[in-house]
């Protein structure tokens, strides 16, 4: 046999390995694909990294750890038999404890909720427990694995009324901002949310129908994935509670979202605006801007004025808009007045809002979707009424009033929209619905209930003056 056919057999032969080793490599990372694969070696022990040091504030990334359903029982955990407690293991020789970090983990080591530092009712927590890596429940159940990427826990802000504005700027702004503290934002593919109270656990229909609506609106700004409920990850079983360990678990949204946090907002003028900007590209828009710099439009003011739904509403809020539409002083303006945004999609509302010069709200809510208004576009939002009845004699006639500022630490932590507040000067300026007055007479003068039903009695002289304020700001202001 010649040299040269020698050769091309080997060749042949070379090229036939190559080809068998291929098929056997490719089968092989097929059924490895098929297997969680959570890192290239299996995990000893949890690790963490934390944030905040009370369990109102602390923000935490855990690395391989379970939940589980019941608090230790040693403690009483704030939350009742609904808390949960995050299985940390610690290595069997104990070469690593990432607790030692921690002074107070125990008991309530993190709050699910927004507000937790004023609104303890209901509020769900999760203890922190130590436990050696071979008692993990990893082989107690079969089939138990790890979950992959990164799953966000939390408990809905709104779960009375759900509230959009509070949807988007507390729930989803401070699920967005816990995962970017760690560096874990912008990856919808590899995050999973597991929520509290998930759409399908309200019990009347309107609840259900209006959280699947803001799931679907909202939540493509952080996950590809639909919301998960604890209740379903971690079904009530008998005796040992059950438990779902995970590759990544970021946890404790307590101070996250935008509102009752004074001292949290400061320096956050930067973070709301980069969150707005991700609203709009998730949406595939370029985020709006009218400053100076972006080449103001060259055309006449576009004023969006809103009307609410419920309490707090505004009591004439057709007939005195009719007559600023009429005003020589706001002619050319292009006006948009509506009651409700609900007929409108999600990217809708956002194609609308980056048109908006001027924006008018009632207070609360409602009034936390215009974050997603243009660079330098204005808003004029409501007060309410901030009473203080005269100790000696609870009568309209004694009571003091000035202007609350509902939300006034969430709208002084932006710099791309410039905010006043509609002032209440007297009892001229609000009133209280009569089915209200006629099932709580007694509490006629009460603050707490002023502020929270009654409803503003819009005054053309003092609304015209500050909706030309805030077009002149628009068209005139160099910053």
């Amino acid at each position: 046999m010649s040299r040269t056919r020698l050769a091309g057999l080997a060749v042949a032969a070379a090229l036939l390995l190559l080809v068998v080793h291929s098929l056997v490599r490719r089968d092989s990372l097929s059924e490895a694909s098929s297997r969680p694969v959570t890192s290239t070696r299996d995990p000893t022990a949890s690790y963490a990294i934390c944030t905040g040091r009370t369990r109102d504030t602390r923000r935490c990334a855990f690395s391989h750890v379970c939940l589980a359903r019941e608090p230790p029982r040693r403690d009483k955990v704030p939350g009742g038999k609904d808390a949960y407690r995050i299985l940390y293991g610690v290595a069997d020789d104990d070469a690593h404890n990432d607790l030692r970090q921690f002074e107070d983990f125990v008991p309530a080591f993190v709050a699910l909720r927004t507000e937790a530092t004023w609104r303890a009712d209901g509020l769900k927590t999760a203890a922190l427990e130590q436990v050696p890596w071979s008692d993990m429940p990893l082989a107690e159940a079969e089939g138990q694995v790890w979950r992959e990427g990164t799953t966000i826990a939390y408990q809905l802000i709104a779960d009375g009324d759900l509230n959009f504005g509070h949807g988007l700027a507390d729930d989803v702004f401070g699920l967005w901002e816990t995962l970017g503290e760690f560096g874990l934002d912008d990856r919808p593919e590899e995050t999973r949310i597991a929520a509290v109270l998930n759409c399908t656990d309200f019990d009347k229909e309107d609840l259900r129908a209006r959280c699947e609506r803001q799931h679907a609106d909202l939540m493509p700004l952080l996950t590809s994935h639909p919301v998960e409920a604890l209740s379903a990850l971690l079904p009530e079983s008998e005796g040992d509670s059950s438990a779902v360990c995970f590759e990544r678990l970021v946890i404790g949204t307590g101070s996250a979202g935008s509102i009752s946090y004074a001292s949290n907002n400061a320096n956050r003028a930067r973070t709301l605006r980069a969150f707005r900007d991700h609203v709009y590209r998730t949406y595939d828009l370029s985020p709006p801007s009218l400053a100076p710099a972006a080449g103001r439009p060259d055309r006449p003011p576009h004023i969006l004025a809103v009307q609410k739904r419920g309490r707090r509403h505004f009591v004439n809020f057709t007939s005195t808009l009719d007559a600023l539409r009429l005003d020589p002083a706001f002619a050319g303006a292009k006006w948009t007045v509506t009651d409700s945004f609900d007929a409108l999609s999600f990217r809708a509302q956002l194609e609308l809002l980056r048109t908006v010069d001027v924006a008018l709200s009632p207070t609360g809510g409602l009034s936390m979707s215009f974050l997603l208004l243009p660079d330098h576009a204005a808003l004029v939002v409501a007060g309410f009424v901030d009473s203080t009845p005269d100790a000696a004699a609870r009568n309209r006639a004694k009571v003091r009033f000035r202007t609350g500022e509902m939300d006034a630490h969430f709208w002084a932590a932006q710099a791309h929209v410039r905010v006043e507040h509609y002032p209440l000067d007297g009892p001229e300026d609000y009133r209280l619905p009569e089915d209200v007055v006629e099932k709580n007479e007694d509490r006629r003068d009460d603050p707490w209930w002023l502020r929270n039903w009654a409803d503003v009695v819009l005054r053309e002289d003092k609304l015209r003056a500050l909706l030309l304020s805030a077009v002149k700001w628009v068209q005139e202001a160099p910053l």
